[in-house]
């Protein structure tokens, strides 16, 4: 698990990224491909996103991350925006972590197909758990509507994490 920082200026999209499993001279051991878990991603911001290797070979003592590929918001998919996250919390809830808050379209027409990233980290400031959900395929929130989130996730290992961050974003609707 990891993360992508946007160090640009504009907001991006279609983040790909690729971890590779080398051994102790930097030899490529194997590689993996994923997309970075943010539709949309603001100046600044960074997403959360993981390559699992299900048989990592022998020998692999390191991982080597690279973006491959970022788009910047171009008209044809200028639809994302992003969503004011307001009085969010975080806890433990039993075996899980629950980030629970509100979100706000700030924005001056109304959003669907709103997705909210909770990503948790421990005191190294290391990505240790996220979660994806889309809050509904037909839920839209007009301007300047609120809406309540809550996702229960599970942090890797036992340690309790010691920080989480939202991402909240939608599309414009017609």
């Amino acid at each position: 698990m990891g993360e992508v920082l946007n160090n640009t200026d504009l907001a991006t999209t279609n983040l790909q990224v690729q971890a590779v499993l080398v051994d102790g001279f930097g030899t490529p051991l194997v590689s993996g491909v994923t997309l970075a878990s943010a539709d949309y991603l603001a100046p600044g911001e960074r997403a959360p996103f993981t390559v699992l290797f299900q048989d990592p070979p022998e020998g692999a003592i390191d991982v080597q991350v690279q973006l491959l590929r970022a788009e910047s918001l171009v008209a044809v998919n200028a639809n994302f925006v992003p969503l004011t996250v307001i009085d969010s919390e975080g806890g433990v809830s039993g075996p899980q972590y629950r980030v629970a808050g509100r979100l706000l379209n700030e924005t001056d027409r109304a959003v669907g197909r709103i997705k909210v990233v909770a990503v948790l980290y421990n005191a190294d400031a290391q990505v240790i758990g996220y979660r994806e959900a889309l809050l509904g395929e037909e839920l839209v929130l007009a301007v300047g509507e609120e809406i309540d989130f809550s996702l229960l996730l599970i942090s890797k290992g036992v340690e309790v994490p010691d920080s989480f961050r939202v991402l909240a974003w939608g599309s414009f609707e017609g």
